[in-house]
Formats: structure tokens, sequence, C-alpha cells
């Protein structure tokens, strides 16, 4: 019965041009021939369901190993990069299908969709050139936009640490820059990743820029600075309870991909696996097909 169903569904979405039930888990990163990159089954301006670029599942592992050459180690691939953050993304492409054969069917356009489609624009690119625009562990000079910077930006911590930094101010340790968040519930996110209480601090970002110090944009809701001093920050009249936590890093979660742990789970323990490898096997091709016919374009 659950076969049945799975097959007239698929049948249905594709009479019919609907999400695939499989594709409604994994949303996929496409190309509208008007309107560029995004990722969705359509086109967020015109509903038009556009070309295949890549799935969510390798968008997110080219951005995880593209994070990590623009911040951090682009010497370790042999890449250069400029005193802006700048490198070449034919060369960047290059290297990585050369070295990683994971990433073989990795073409320029792919790197140039996940600059676009990035959810916390942590990327920028400028004609074939691509950069990260914070969490830079190598030096870097980066020109970002420094206008309409909100009066009062945050930065979470520890409560242990939150005293030594109200007397000692904000001062990089292991990036080339202080990071801020641009609302308190952003600043709660970021802390929750180091611990299950932070301590969120306001900074006076008006008064920091009248004195000289140049405060960034550098992605959403992330601002950067060469260091703050103590004079400027205060402990945030508002403290994140730990139901609070729990309830802004719940809407991290992806609902699809724990929907699709769980049918996953629910197919394979009710259906005998010899039965299901083959069937698994047939909607696999026939799901992938649209990806092998643009991969090698």
């Amino acid at each position: 019965m659950i076969i049945k169903f799975c097959i007239l569904r698929e049948i249905e979405a594709k009479r019919f041009n609907i999400p695939s039930l499989f594709s409604v888990i994994d949303i996929m990163i496409r190309e509208c021939e008007e309107h560029g990159y995004y990722r969705d089954e359509e086109c967020p301006e015109c509903g038009e369901r556009g070309k295949f670029i890549m799935s969510d599942e390798e968008g997110e592992n080219l951005g995880k190993t593209t994070a990590g050459v623009l911040r951090h180690f682009p010497d370790k691939y042999g890449l250069e990069m400029d005193e802006r953050g700048w490198i070449s993304i034919e060369h960047f492409v290059k290297v990585l299908r050369n070295r990683q054969k994971s990433f073989h069917w990795l073409r320029q356009y792919h790197v140039k969709a996940l600059a676009a489609t990035d959810e916390k624009n942590r990327y920028q690119r400028d004609g074939d050139r691509i950069r990260a625009t914070y969490g830079h562990s190598v030096e870097v000079d980066l020109d970002l936009p420094t206008e309409d910077i909100p009066e009062v930006l945050y930065a979470p911590t520890t409560e242990k640490e939150s005293e030594l930094l109200l007397e000692g101010g904000l001062r990089p340790s292991d990036r080339s820059y202080v990071h801020l968040s641009g609302t308190y519930e952003s600043a709660v996110e970021a802390g929750a990743v180091r611990t299950d209480e932070p301590v969120i601090l306001k900074v006076d970002a008006e008064q920091a820029i009248e004195d000289g110090h140049e405060i960034m944009e550098a992605g959403k809701d992330v601002y950067i600075v060469k260091e703050i001093e103590p004079e400027y920050l205060e402990k945030a009249e508002k403290q994140p309870s730990k139901e609070e936590v729990e309830e802004i890093m719940g809407r991290r979660l992806n609902p699809f991909k724990i929907y699709n742990f769980y049918f996953g789970f629910i197919v394979t323990t009710l259906l005998p696996l010899r039965t299901i490898v083959p069937i698994l096997l047939c909607l696999s091709s026939f799901f992938s097909s649209e990806s092998s016919r643009t991969r090698f374009i």
C-alpha cells in the first residue's frame, strides 16, 4: 500500500508539475532564466520551476568547503587571495575538482549559485571573483558597507566571560574582526551554539561610530568591527531564559530533513528489505534523471 501510494504520488507530481514527495524533503537550488538562482521548487518571483542546479545536500557540502577555504585556509588549496579576501572562482573550481573527487561535478555556475542563494549572505561575488564577508581567521582588510548601521548591536558570550568583556572590551580572538549581531534574537541564536545559557551584551554602536569606529555590515544580522572598548558595552536588560533559547534554536531545525528521516525509518521498518531495495533504486534513478541531464552541461 505504501509503495502504491509513493508511485502514484510521484506520477501525479510529474504529470501536474507539482512538488515531488522526495523533492519536498530535499529543497533544490534552481535557476530561473529571468530571475536567476533560488532555493525552492519554484521561482519566488514568477512561479516557474526553473533549471536544476544542485541538491540542498550538495549545496551544503559545497558551502562548508567554500567557507573553510575563503575564511581559513586558502593556502592549503594553493589559492591566491588578495588583501580584500577575493579569490578566482575559476581557479577555486579547478583546484576543488582535482583535490576532492566528490566534487567531480563542480562547475563555476554552482559556486555562483551558492553565493547568490546563501541564506546568511556569507559570500559576495564580483564577476568571476568570490569572497567570504565574515568569519575570517586569515588576515583580510574588508571593504563592506558602513551605512545604515543599527544604533544598538549585540554580542553573545557566557556568564564567566561577560565580566571580563565588560572590563576589557571586545577584541578578536580566533578571528580577524569582532562579530556583532544585529538583533537580540540573532545574538541568542549565535550564543546558543556555544552554551545553553548565553549572556547578551548590548553595544552602543551609534556612539562608537561617532567616536571613529568603523562598523561594517557583513551578512544577515552580522556586523564586524576591529574592536569595541568597554565604555560602549553593558549587559542587555533582557537575558534569555532556557525556554527562549530552546525555542530560538528549534527554528533552526529543518522539518523536511526530519520528515525524511522518519519517512525512511517507517518505510524500511514496514517493508521487507528484498522488496524495498529494488524500489528505492528505481526511484533514485527516476528522480535523479533531471540532475543527470544538467550536471554535465
